[in-house]
């Protein structure tokens, strides 16, 4: 620290001291997920927890649904005789309220005699019938883990549990949040991120992912999020492809316009034995290629109804990408290396360790790295068994 000011040294001590206290206070952080946390929580808040000491958690309750519903039909359409609508719709209409507990039910208007309200009425009478038969059997889903600890939040005992979640923790982080649903949102809402005594609410997100409604997202919980957000930070760099794939991208799924200039359109032929690549033309650098593969190669099997045989079809394009792979790793390509902020420092040649192929199954990815075994390009295989194997 020679030659520096005391502002510098204090200011130096103080990060050491941070640091310190970091490291020594990590295992200390909380890790869990939503479903985690909220178990977790009813079960701290006692009889305020609206949660009973002997209550097992289970992935799904189908036999108890299909009992309430079996139950309720019977006693509706029994005695007339005139059922206005089957068992199985029945219970599809109850399978689809429960999947969705807080989803408003429609047409709230209808005439009550009129089949579109007996629907209605089925549903929320399953959804109430349910719920009572789960607490009388000790049992609760995940989704009522989220709901029992919104409604608590809510509840007359609410202030109490919400103050207690804020003494316990100064930060609270929410990552992949484009999959939280409303009910999350409310949950981390009400617990941490309003009214006095809030806490530090930090929400990790990409609003492209939570237009998916993957595993029940709902982008308006996102939204809502975002608005209510004091400050915003967006990242600024793609740091996972260049402008050009973008554009390629954008162009072939906004009208599969082929003759863009990022897009190159490629007949392959089927590679022989020794995976050399037989391609239309000489290799081009375009930072999207299709590839097609027609049903008359000789590699390709047909099936009796014309259409292209799976294992066959999928041997072709591991090979095809295995010759492919070799041009490239035979050619000048090289691999730029960056700064955190952007700018290159250096350039690498190509090699195997650059490439990743993505795969949707473990089968696809025995494949293609026995053909690129074949083509003599080293590969391993990441998630589907062992690195030594």
């Amino acid at each position: 620290m020679r030659g520096k000011s005391d502002d510098d040294i204090l200011r130096y001590r103080i990060l050491c001291d941070r640091l310190r206290k970091a490291l020594s206070h990590f295992d200390a952080a909380t890790i869990a997920t939503t479903h985690g946390f909220c178990q977790e929580v009813l079960g701290g808040l006692g009889i305020s927890g609206d949660v009973e000491p002997d209550t097992t958690l289970v992935e799904e309750v189908d036999e108890l649904l299909e009992e309430v519903v079996d139950d309720l039909y019977v006693r509706r359409f029994f005695r007339s005789g005139n059922a206005q609508f089957s068992r199985a719709e029945a219970l599809a209409i109850a399978k689809v309220a429960v999947a969705n507990p807080t989803t408003r039910l429609e047409p709230a208007g209808a005439p009550p005699e009129s089949i579109a309200a007996m629907r209605v009425r089925l549903a929320e009478v399953v959804r109430d019938e349910l719920d009572a038969r789960k607490r009388r059997a000790g049992l609760m889903t995940y989704d009522d883990l989220l709901t029992r600890l919104r409604d608590t939040l809510r509840g007359d005992g609410g202030p109490e549990a919400i103050a207690r979640l804020r003494s316990r923790y100064s930060v609270v982080l929410v990552d992949e949040f484009q999959d939280t649903d409303p009910v999350q949102w409310e949950i981390m809402r009400r617990a941490f991120g309003e009214g006095e005594g809030a806490v530090t609410l930090v929400l990790i997100g990409d609003p492209k992912q939570a237009i998916y409604a993957f595993r029940g997202a709902d982008v308006y919980a996102y939204l809502q999020a975002a608005d209510a957000a004091g400050t915003r930070a967006t990242l600024a760099t793609n740091w996972r492809s260049d402008q050009g794939l973008i554009e390629a991208y954008d162009a072939m799924f906004g009208g599969a316009r082929l003759g863009h200039e990022g897009i190159v359109y490629r007949q392959v032929s089927a590679a022989p034995s020794n995976v050399e690549p037989r391609l239309s033309g000489a290799p081009v650098d375009a930072p999207l290629r299709v590839r097609v593969v027609h049903r008359e190669e000789p590699s390709i099997v047909v099936t009796r109804h014309g259409y292209a045989s799976n294992a066959p079809a999928r041997a072709h394009v591991a090979q095809d990408l295995a010759a492919d792979l070799v041009a490239l790793l035979s050619s000048a390509a090289e691999v730029e290396i960056r700064h955190d902020a952007g700018e290159v420092l250096r350039r690498e040649g190509i090699r195997p360790g650059h490439v990743a192929v993505l795969v949707r199954t473990h089968r696809n990815a025995s494949l293609v790295r026995d053909a690129l075994d074949v083509a003599g390009i080293p590969a391993v295989i990441n998630g589907a068994g062992s690195v030594f194997g």
